[in-house]
């Protein structure tokens, strides 16, 4: 059943004219790649943009002395956005939104994950 995510997982069809949000890892990177303003402020880009950037910042010559971190920023960018593209976000969609907040609460994995079991009836709430 296309597209399939990683490790082959079945991922739902994504609707191109809604919009997304990607939070967590996906919006560290993005704010290290520029894409989110150094402010803070959040940030958007399509998966070919978020592509696009992430081969930009491979191809800066790196010193000898950068940071490990930075070094890794190359192979982050690229992996989120060829993941993004596995779960099958692709240039008819929206731009992704990246943020580190939604409603003044810290937007996580874990957080969504629980907004998607209590929608699908997996969790109730008292």
């Amino acid at each position: 059943l296309p597209p399939c995510g990683a490790l082959g997982r079945y991922v739902p069809d994504i609707i191109p004219d809604k919009e997304y949000v990607a939070v967590s890892a996906f919006y560290y990177i993005a704010k290290a790649l520029g894409i989110v303003g150094k402010n803070g402020f959040n940030g958007s880009a399509t998966v070919a943009e978020y592509l696009q950037i992430s081969f930009k910042f491979c191809q800066k010559r790196l010193h000898e002395n950068a940071n490990k971190f930075r070094k890794l920023l190359c192979f982050s960018g690229l992996y989120a956005a060829r993941l993004l593209h596995s779960y099958g976000f692709n240039d008819t969609n929206k731009p992704i939104s990246f943020v580190e907040r939604l409603n003044n609460r810290t937007a996580s994995w874990t957080l969504g994950a629980l907004f998607a079991k209590r929608e699908i009836g997996l969790l109730s709430c008292p």
